[in-house]
């Protein structure tokens, strides 16, 4: 439901008749992180605030930018971007009502990894069966990991990322390969690349191992 907080929402009247309710707005505020290097370029990275019994993630984006909406309060943030950067973090954090506190995040890299490419070669989105995660918000999450190559590999669901990595901006910085995981329940779950789309087949074309020994 996209319903804006405190505006007008069909109910029920005491004779059936449709009738208006207007719920207050609850208190709001959010966080917002801009990320870059230590070359002064954004760069996408992972946003975690925490506050006791409270914890929310997002994620920069190509821009560098990301905001956390908040209830109003005092929270840690860390911003990152994979194992190749150092964190970076802020402490007391305070957001008041309808009020938005800025952060401004450098990552620096402390691991060389010339020559060398970050791949991820099993990722589930919502094309798999047992994630629910959003496909645009999983290839939020492996860019801002430093991720440089990912892998489809939905549960017996061939899908191409391109499209999508293009959409959002990332194709700077995240490539993809199109595969696939074979999750036949005879032999076990079989990963597979690079594949080809075949967009009129079930699946995109993935293995049909159903029946088979």
């Amino acid at each position: 439901d996209e319903s804006t907080p405190g505006a007008s929402l069909p109910g029920s009247g005491s004779e059936g008749q449709a009738t208006s309710a207007d719920p207050p707005a609850g208190p709001a505020g959010a966080i917002s992180v801009t990320a870059r290097d230590d070359a002064n370029q954004p760069v996408p990275a992972r946003v975690r605030v925490e506050a006791p019994g409270f914890a929310r993630v997002g994620y920069a984006d190509a821009s560098g930018r990301a905001t956390v909406p908040v209830p109003p309060g005092t929270y840690s943030a860390s911003v990152s971007r994979g194992i190749e950067y150092d964190a970076y973090s802020a402490q007391n954090v305070s957001v008041g009502d309808n009020q938005t506190a800025g952060l401004s995040a450098t990552l620096t890299r402390v691991v060389d990894t010339s020559g060398w490419i970050s791949l991820d070669p099993h990722l589930h989105s919502e094309m798999s069966v047992d994630s629910v995660i959003p496909l645009d918000t999983r290839l939020r999450s492996v860019a801002a990991e430093g991720v440089e190559v990912a892998v489809s590999s939905d549960h017996d669901f061939v899908v191409d990322y391109n499209d999508v990595i293009a959409d959002l901006g990332l194709a700077a910085h995240l490539a993809t390969i199109v595969g696939n995981e074979s999750s036949s329940l005879q032999i076990g779950h079989i990963n597979a690349w690079p594949l080809v789309v075949e967009p009129a087949l079930p699946g995109g074309g993935a293995v049909r191992w159903a029946g088979h020994d």
